[in-house]
């Protein structure tokens, strides 16, 4: 039996493939549109948006009171302390559904 070029390329690309194509076997990952993951980038950039923008409204309000009220800057504080914590509990929130309806959508993909 003779042998050919094409005979032996070929019996080098069966016995090496596995070796240097491994990498190209790894189970595909789902995919998505551009625009999903620009949705989901706005999404998490609102949120810090939301953060800072809650924080200053509720410490602007406060220097509003202190100066009102002719106070040292204890309701600045306050404010300021008060818009941080709702601020972060509201993104939490947010984050915690996304979460949960992400587990959903998965669990029911899955059945």
């Amino acid at each position: 039996m003779e042998v050919t070029r094409e005979t032996a390329e070929s019996c080098i690309q069966q016995s090496l493939a596995p070796f240097f194509t491994s990498g190209y076997n790894r189970p595909a990952r789902p995919q998505t549109s551009p625009d999903e993951g620009d949705r989901q980038a706005y999404r998490y950039a609102s949120l810090g948006m939301q953060f800072a923008g809650g924080t200053l409204l509720f410490a602007g309000l406060g220097f509003l009171l202190d100066r009102w009220l002719h106070v040292v800057p204890a309701f600045t504080v306050v404010g300021l302390l008060v818009g941080g914590g709702l601020s972060f509990y509201s993104i939490y929130r947010k984050v915690l559904g996304d979460q949960a309806a992400e587990k959903a959508a998965k669990d029911k993909a899955g059945r």
